[in-house]
């Protein structure tokens, strides 16, 4: 299981962060650019290390690990740490892989129109209107 979250999840986060990748012209540019991507890692994070060892049912960590921004990181976790009904890992993966196969065509989208910008810095609203 440890393959498949791993998987999923670098699939997921690296098409997200080649997306805003293609948003930007310049380097020094991409530290705004990735972090709403960074967000959803770091509070996964944050909610795995602090809530998942003392109450490794939490309602709040089983809801937000299967939410596929959440899942690659607290799913592990939750799986490491207890048991974790079949369905419910089975379902979360799915959701992670269905989202990343979706990423794709978003992906690809957003960077066939940011390429056409060159030389300005795209920003996600404007890139969301044109995927």
């Amino acid at each position: 299981m440890g393959v498949a979250w791993f998987l999923a999840g670098f699939a997921f986060y690296a098409l997200l962060f080649a997306a805003a990748g293609a948003l930007v012209s310049r380097q020094e540019d991409l530290g705004g650019v990735q972090a709403p991507i960074l967000m959803p890692i770091v509070a996964a994070w944050v909610v795995g290390i602090s809530v998942l060892p003392a109450h490794p049912g939490n309602a709040l960590a089983t809801v937000l690990s299967m939410l596929p921004p959440f899942a690659p990181v607290l799913m592990p976790m939750r799986i490491a740490l207890g048991p974790v009904p079949l369905w419910q890992s089975l379902t979360a993966l799915a959701l992670a892989l269905a989202v990343a196969v979706l990423m794709v065509r978003f992906a690809a989208r957003i960077y066939r129109n940011s390429v056409l910008r060159s030389g300005a810095r795209v920003g996600w609203r404007e890139a969301f209107k044109a995927a």
